[in-house]
């Protein structure tokens, strides 16, 4: 009954705030996304599904990233509850009731028992370079081919392709076990995604019990208010015929068809779309282009991932080029760059600035999928918030273009991992951590009428979104039981490499003292329901 009559009054508080905007917000209603994501068909023929899903690895910001959370946070800021408590100032917010909000994204959201061989076990990819060699760094490719088949390799998903391929990462390319980039001679549809060129395999070599991007990226696909999320499927990797470990395909974060779909759109001045990241490190990978390849608004460093800063490098070196036609295209393509980054520099400030002051911040962010990304990174208190792997998007062929939040990415140091009290004191003493981590929701929770929507919004997904998780965890520990023991085999649990960073700083000694792989399941479900105990005492009703 009390949940009913909550259910009731948060309904009448919504109505009244939305007639209070009504005339405000009537003539500025913006287009409905129409991003379809890839849907894998069940009819599909196994002999068809031919494509890995790419994978983010995990770029955990080291020395400086320990000092930003410090500094970012406010050790003396309101209480908790007090934002969604506070009722002393009505906002002057235009957002809109979830009653008008736009219709949700529909998606594919299968688990991994679809993709799973006859013989029930996961599906193994073969790479083989051409001169045998393993990939030495992430700048330069090794050619070689990859075929995709069951382990008895009489079930062929993918026939030899030829690819290149590359380390990739950044904290994570410390660990033992190397995470790759492929990038296949043609497109390619894996698994039966969309044809891409680029894909990865992630390691999560960290993350003791693989599963953690996993579960993530599968609570991304069930966000309905966010649109492309990272596919995610586990395979073996043989390399060179010699078994190298479990790994999770999945898509690389690009503007591309059947991923985070913005390429090639510009508006009526000319302007892109974008695609861009939160990412610390950009402003030294980076060094000497700020406001051209990088930009800084409030405490982030914003660079975009499309149009592409590699591109824009190259461009500079072309401008020394002998050939007229390429000197010319060079500066073209430098003069758009520049021109689109001090337009995403503009765009971001006004509406940070709108937030901060709670006015009209609707005209410049798409508020629902700024709360379900806010949900599910503070459900798995992802420690990279507010330093990188923060992934935003402006598609300018909407009526009236936002930064629309996502797609989710890199969780494989989340939930219990982390636990140094020296790099991570902040992190390990503010429940809420991306809640007062992240400069949008930091002040958005300042907007009673904000706070009131994620209530609403945590309500609605709690019973199938977030206690499915333990389902999925409990479902993936069963689908994965023997290719987990192959993968301890190969790589048995250790925590500490002289020249690791995240095994020197970050980890914590109850996760060290985790002494088998069951234990750290047990260590992952037990954090996680310890989150959801305090997403309800915050959000519940």
């Amino acid at each position: 009954m009390k949940r009913n009559l909550n259910l009731l009054l948060a309904s009448i508080f919504i109505i009244s705030s939305c007639t209070q905007v009504e005339n405000q917000t009537s003539n500025d209603s913006k287009e409905e996304l129409s991003e379809s994501p890839e849907e894998i068909s069940s009819s599909t023929n196994e002999e068809n599904l031919s494509t890995v899903e790419e994978s983010s690895t995990h770029d955990t910001v080291e020395e400086s990233m320990s000092s930003l959370i410090d500094d970012s946070v406010e050790s003396n800021e309101e209480s908790i509850d007090s934002s969604l408590e506070d009722s002393s100032e009505e906002s002057e917010s235009s957002i809109k009731s979830t009653e008008e909000t736009k219709p949700s994204v529909v998606r594919e959201t299968k688990d991994m028992s679809y993709y799973l061989g006859k013989d029930g076990d996961v599906y193994r990819m073969n790479i083989n370079t051409d001169d045998g060699t393993f990939p030495q760094n992430k700048n330069d490719y090794i050619q070689g081919s990859i075929s995709i088949t069951d382990q008895s390799k009489e079930e062929v998903l993918l026939p030899s392709s030829t690819m290149g391929i590359k380390l990739r990462g950044n904290s994570t390319l410390e660990g033992k076990k190397k995470p790759f980039k492929i990038k296949f001679d043609k497109k390619q549809s894996l698994f039966g995604l969309k044809k891409a060129k680029k894909w990865v395999l992630l390691a999560n070599y960290f993350d003791k019990t693989n599963v953690r991007n996993y579960l993530a990226y599968l609570m991304g696909r069930k966000m309905t208010n966010l649109s492309f999320q990272p596919s995610s499927i586990f395979v073996d990797v043989y390399f060179n015929d010699q078994y190298y470990g479990l790994f999770l395909l999945t898509e690389q974060m690009e503007a591309k068809e059947g991923r985070v779909e913005v390429e090639d759109i510009k508006n009526s001045d000319g302007i892109d779309s974008f695609f861009f990241e939160a990412d610390a490190r950009a402003a030294d990978e980076l060094r000497g282009l700020e406001d051209k390849a990088w930009f800084r608004v409030g405490n982030y460093v914003m660079a975009p991932k499309y149009p592409d800063p590699d591109d824009y490098v190259e461009a500079q070196g072309n401008l020394e080029s002998e050939d007229e036609a390429v000197r010319t295209k060079a500066q073209e393509f430098i003069t758009q760059f520049e021109k689109d980054t001090q337009w995403l520099k503009a765009f971001t400030t006004s509406a940070l600035d709108a937030v901060h002051t709670h006015t009209a911040y609707d005209k410049y962010i798409d508020v629902e999928s700024f709360i379900d990304y806010y949900l599910i990174e503070e459900f798995f208190k992802n420690v990279d918030v507010g330093s990188t792997s923060q992934y935003y998007y402006i598609d300018q062929s909407e009526e009236n273009p936002v930064i629309h939040a996502g797609p989710v990415w890199d969780f494989d140091i989340s939930s219990g991992v982390t636990g140094n009290p020296n790099p991570y004191y902040t992190y390990i003493n503010t429940q809420l951590f991306v809640r007062e981590r992240d400069q949008f929701t930091k002040y958005l929770f300042r907007d009673a009428s904000f706070s009131e929507r994620v209530r609403i919004r945590y309500n609605q997904l709690r019973e199938e979104v977030f206690l499915g998780v333990f389902d999925d965890l409990a479902n993936i520990k069963e689908i994965l039981s023997v290719a987990q023991e192959r993968n301890l085999n190969r790589w048995p649990l250790t925590y500490y490499v002289k020249e690791a960073w995240i095994e020197q700083y970050a980890y914590g000694d109850d996760y060290c003292a985790l002494p088998d792989l069951n234990a750290h399941y047990d260590h992952l479900e037990n954090f996680l329901r310890e989150r959801l105990a305090l997403l309800d005492d915050v959000y519940g009703w």
